[in-house]
């Protein structure tokens, strides 16, 4: 007589590799609001078993007899991280997660393995987010896995949870500057992320790169009607002009660029205007400048002409008569 094929009575299911963080969007950190993905890749290892009481590898489920497929793994999509609680203290930072292609693979031992793809994460950047930086967690977990001849798994739901990276809430800052219209007058633009107190210079980002054409715009009164205009526009101030250089930029010197303006000349007193335009390509940087509780504002300086700014050293200063 024929004898058919033998079926698992079960699965059990354990961990090949966490996986692992690390391919920092931003060389060391990623920012909320930045999308990152594993250095290396999780992976689950599942094996069936017979009814013994003491169970054996079913070794020949494998091959077309392994009715396992991509579709019998049930996994649950993360929408927070699994530890950090935001600045509100009671809800965790939220997440988003976009699931990427995942693989199967026969050991040909009675054991197959699957594994996670380049999964793409972005930690929101809003309110709840604005928190020192943290090592993210996030748990990958599997609630059923139940192949077509409905054998199940023992043991779910079962999690992985791949070592974390560096979270940082960052925001995109340009300094206020002023001084003499007869010297070139330089404006600090930078990345700062919140240390847990207030807002620190981001030494280490070495992924923000900006060029004023598409980054920066200028305005004042005295040209194109103060309307805003691109960051290379050379603008009038008094009967001279200035023209701004910016240099540092690509990528940031330790989370800072410069952009010089040209002395005006004598008695061309005056100021530009200055704004980020970064929501397109760093909209992770924006802050709330206005206070209403969303990231969405663009950065505001102001480079002023004409100015003395006098001694930073002066406590107190009085008329003599």
């Amino acid at each position: 007589p024929a004898i058919g094929r033998f079926y698992p009575d079960h699965f059990q299911v354990s961990t090949v590799s966490n996986g692992a963080f690390g391919a920092n969007a931003c060389t060391g950190f990623s920012y909320s609001g930045q999308t990152f993905t594993y250095q290396n890749n999780p992976q689950l290892k599942v094996t069936a078993y017979n009814a013994a009481t003491t169970p054996v590898i079913t070794q020949n489920y494998t091959s077309s007899f392994a009715k396992l497929s991509l579709s019998d793994f049930n996994v649950t999509s993360p929408t927070t991280d699994a530890n950090q609680f935001g600045a509100n203290g009671s809800n965790l930072v939220r997440l988003n997660r976009v699931p990427a292609t995942t693989t199967l693979t026969d050991n040909t031992d009675g054991s197959l393995t699957f594994g996670f793809g380049n999964d793409l994460y972005t930690y929101l950047h809003e309110t709840n987010s604005q928190i020192g930086p943290f090592s993210n967690a996030v748990n990958l977990t599997f609630t059923t896995i139940t192949d077509s001849d409905n054998v199940q798994t023992q043991s779910l739901p079962y999690s992985l949870q791949p070592t974390g990276e560096l979270i940082r809430f960052g925001r995109i800052n340009i300094n206020n500057a002023h001084g003499s219209e007869l010297a070139a007058l330089p404006v600090s633009i930078k990345t700062e992320y919140f240390n847990g107190f207030g807002w620190s210079d981001n030494t280490a980002d070495q992924c923000t790169s900006l060029n004023s054409i598409s980054h920066i715009r200028l305005a004042n009164p005295d040209t194109s009607s103060g309307s805003w205009q691109a960051g290379n526009t050379t603008m009038n101030i008094g009967l001279g002009t200035s023209t701004g250089m910016l240099t540092n930029n690509s990528p940031l010197l330790n989370g800072v660029a410069t952009l010089t303006f040209s002395a005006p000349g004598e008695d061309n007193q005056g100021y530009v205007d200055i704004q980020s335009r970064i929501s397109v390509n760093y909209g992770w940087l924006l802050g709330d400048y206005d206070n209403d509780g969303s990231y969405d504002d663009e950065a505001l300086g102001r480079a002023s002409f004409g100015l003395f700014k006098g001694s930073d050293n002066i406590i107190f200063r009085r008329e003599v008569y």
